[in-house]
């Protein structure tokens, strides 16, 4: 009698540790598909974010140049940029304009950080004077 009572935990144990298995081998594939799906079907907008860390390109231990990386402050979260225009005339601190995407689950992805155009507004001429006294 308890062998058979032992047979049937020991089977019950392995069943688990197969679905465990298995369903380890499945979540990472999954959850990948779903934050691309999250990200593609959001709509592109564009905003003004404030420059939280600027990492230049640096060669690691293999000698391969690391890529530049930026930090932006954006609705109380730091994110990273995808891809980067204008490096050098970003600065800590200061504003750069980007193109984000809200996705559905309200994640946010930074797709590109540059520097803030100024206003088409604006005419040379006031652009760079004080202001009048």
């Amino acid at each position: 009698m308890q062998n058979v009572r032992y047979r049937w935990m020991r089977g019950a144990v392995i069943a688990v540790g197969v679905l465990i298995f298995l369903f380890a081998l499945w979540f990472p594939e999954w959850a990948r598909k779903s934050v691309k799906r999250d990200r593609e079907e959001a709509t592109p907008q564009q905003g003004v974010a404030t420059v939280a860390m600027l990492i230049d390109a640096k060669p690691n231990v293999t000698g391969k140049p690391s890529p530049q990386q930026v930090l932006v402050r954006f609705r109380g979260g730091i994110y990273s940029a995808g891809s980067i225009t204008g490096f050098d005339e970003l600065r800590e601190g200061q504003p750069a304009q980007i193109i984000y995407r809200i996705g559905r689950s309200g994640r946010v992805y930074i797709d590109n950080v540059g520097p803030v155009m100024p206003s088409p507004a604006l005419s040379a001429g006031e652009r760079g004077s004080p202001p009048p006294q």
